[in-house]
This record gives structure tokens, C-alpha cells and sequence, in this order.
């Protein structure tokens, strides 16, 4: 099972292969594209942040690929809007062309057409989990298209992507290992990324929440549980307790996400990531695996109160306990 790690900094290519990355991601943002199509035009889904979250631009971009490859890596850029107009379609054909040209190895979309693009300009074409693929003909319907690999969304719960893997076996597999987790469904969200309020999903934990009940007892559970849900749910995600079944069911790659965030922190997490896959893949079974993983110093503060678990159904058991006297 293969690392993918976020890059925003191109001098960081080498201390995250040494810390074990074996794939990158990233995203471009051009100036020139929003003065075509406007302030909100989605060259990725992390266009509304500009520069913050998309630190190259298009020529930058082609010198990273090919930096990439020299070092023997794989590398995959993102073009993932959940959809463009017939225009802004034939205008990115020259990013998709020139990425496939350096030597990108996949180019992740969302929607259909811009897999015909990828297709058409003989590159790979990745599902973001934009895509929202939840089921196995979800993932036949993709791979008829010319998809190569599967962004699988964050809320699936492994047992549902390990049916995925047994039924369509030939077909790559990517789940989240750390970092950003999301409260909603990356492809049913139709909201944007901006800069004026983060995303939707920002705009909902900060909202006043009103509850209708009959027993005001059951108004004090409530409010208690949102408070945690809002305080906690994903602010660090992780799904270290789930690297040892990710490998038996064959998963091909796991994404730490974090464009946005400090390359030392990201480079931090890729070593531990990059430590429990070594002692996963020496363990005989998942107990032992738990007995002998490496749990960040800090995983009070990340598991909180199992809210910001991937797979909250994968919890080593020590966490467990943990987790249950948190509550």
C-alpha cells in the first residue's frame, strides 16, 4: 500500500520520500483562469482559496511533475470541480496535455467528461471522492469510462470498501489515512471553498442549533452531544488503528490530506504513517498490530472522544477505553 502525501512546497520533495512517501498531490492555481471565467471558477475544489491552498501555478506545476518523476515518485494533480462548462472543458485540455506531456501519472477528476479529456490526451484518470462512488457499479460505471483508481469517500466504512475491492478487483483503491477530515459527503456537497466562510460544513457547525423535544432531559443530552459533535467530529482526522486491515483487503494507496497546512506537521504524520504500514505489514494479525503500533504522543487530542476517527468501527483497543472514560 502506497503513502500519497500533499506537496506545496517543492524543497520538501526529498524529507517526505525519506519519510516515506511514495506518491504526491496537488493543485494549481492561475490568475488568468479567474479573469476567463470569474471569481468562482473551480479549477479544483480548492480554487476558493487561491494561493493559500494551491501554492503553484501551471508552470510550476509541470517543473514539480518532472521533479517528482527524477526522484522515481508518482505524482497526481488535481483538476476535480464536480463539473465545468463545455468551455472551461476545452480550455483545461492544454493543463490536462501539458501534466500528461511531464509526466503526471493520473490527473484526479470528479466529473465524467473530464475523464474523456484525460483519456483523449492518453493519461489516467483518477475518481476524487467528489465522484462519490458508494457502491461496486458505481465503480464498474467509472471504470468503463476509462478510470484507473477510486477516491473512495470518507464515510465508507471498510467492510463497504473491502465489497468494492473483492467485486471489482482490478481496479485501484484509495482511502484517507489522516488529516481534514469533512462532517459531509465530499460529492453531495454542493457548496464552494472561500475564502469569506471556509465551506458550507463551516457554516453549519457554527450555526445556532435549536432542539424540539418533549423531555427537556433529553434537550441536556442533546446539546451535550452537539457540543462534543461541534468541538470534535474530524479535527484531526486519522484511521492509523485501520493501516493493518487496509493492506489485507489490498487497498492500493492511502492520502494524508493537508495542502493547507504546515509542511513540519505533515511531515510528522507522514513518518508515523509511514512506521505503523512497516509494522502492519510484518504483523500476523490485526490484535498484534494493535499491541505494537506507534500512537502519536498527541492522540487524546486527535482521537477525541472517537469523533475523529476515518473508521470509528477500527479502534485499537487501548483507544477504546481511552475514548469510553473521555465520554
Amino acid at each position: 500500500m502506497n503513502i500519497l502525501a500533499p506537496i506545496n512546497d517543492i524543497s520538501r520533495i526529498e524529507s517526505l520520500i525519506d519519510a516515506g512517501a511514495d506518491e504526491f498531490f496537488f493543485g494549481f492555481y492561475n490568475d488568468e483562469d479567474i479573469e476567463k471565467f470569474g471569481r468562482y471558477f473551480e479549477l479544483n475544489r480548492m480554487s476558493g482559496f487561491g494561493r493559500y491552498a494551491n501554492k503553484f501555478n501551471y508552470q510550476d506545476s509541470l517543473e514539480l511533475v518532472k521533479k517528482i518523476r527524477e526522484a522515481g515518485k508518482d505524482s497526481y494533480v488535481t483538476l476535480n470541480s464536480s463539473g465545468y462548462t463545455e468551455e472551461a472543458l476545452l480550455y483545461l485540455e492544454k493543463y490536462v496535455s501539458g501534466l500528461i506531456d511531464a509526466g503526471a501519472t493520473g490527473i484526479i477528476v470528479s466529473c465524467p467528461e473530464m475523464i474523456d479529456v484525460v483519456r483523449r490526451n492518453g493519461g489516467n484518470p483518477v475518481v476524487s471522492c467528489v465522484g462519490t462512488v458508494y457502491n461496486s457499479a458505481s465503480v464498474r460505471y467509472f471504470q468503463e469510462l476509462g478510470a484507473v483508481r477510486i477516491i473512495v469517500p470518507r464515510d465508507l466504512k471498510m467492510e463497504e470498501i473491502a465489497k468494492m475491492k473483492n467485486e471489482v478487483p482490478n481496479m485501484e483503491f484509495e482511502t484517507f489515512i489522516m488529516r481534514n477530515g469533512c462532517i459531509l459527503s465530499d460529492g453531495n456537497c454542493l457548496g464552494l471553498h472561500q475564502f469569506e466562510h471556509g465551506g458550507i460544513c463551516n457554516d453549519i457547525r457554527k450555526s445556532e442549533k435549536r432542539f424540539m423535544v418533549a423531555d427537556e432531559h433529553d434537550r441536556n443530552k442533546l446539546v451535550e452531544t452537539q457540543k462534543k459533535y461541534d468541538a470534535c467530529l474530524y479535527k484531526h482526522a486519522c484511521a492509523l488503528c485501520g493501516i493493518y486491515r487496509m493492506i489485507q483487503i489490498g487497498i492500493d494507496a492511502c492520502k494524508m490530506v493537508g495542502r493547507v497546512d504546515r509542511p513540519d506537521q505533515v511531515l510528522e504524520d507522514m513518518k508515523i504513517v509511514s512506521e505503523n504500514r512497516k509494522i502492519a505489514m510484518q504483523c500476523w494479525n490485526e490484535n498484534e498490530y494493535f499491541e505494537k503500533m506507534i500512537i502519536p504522543d498527541d492522540h487524546e487530542n486527535i482521537c477525541k472522544l472517537g469523533y475523529s476517527c476515518y473508521f470509528p468501527e477500527i479502534i485499537n483497543p487501548k483507544l477504546s477505553l481511552q475514548i469510553k472514560s473521555q465520554g
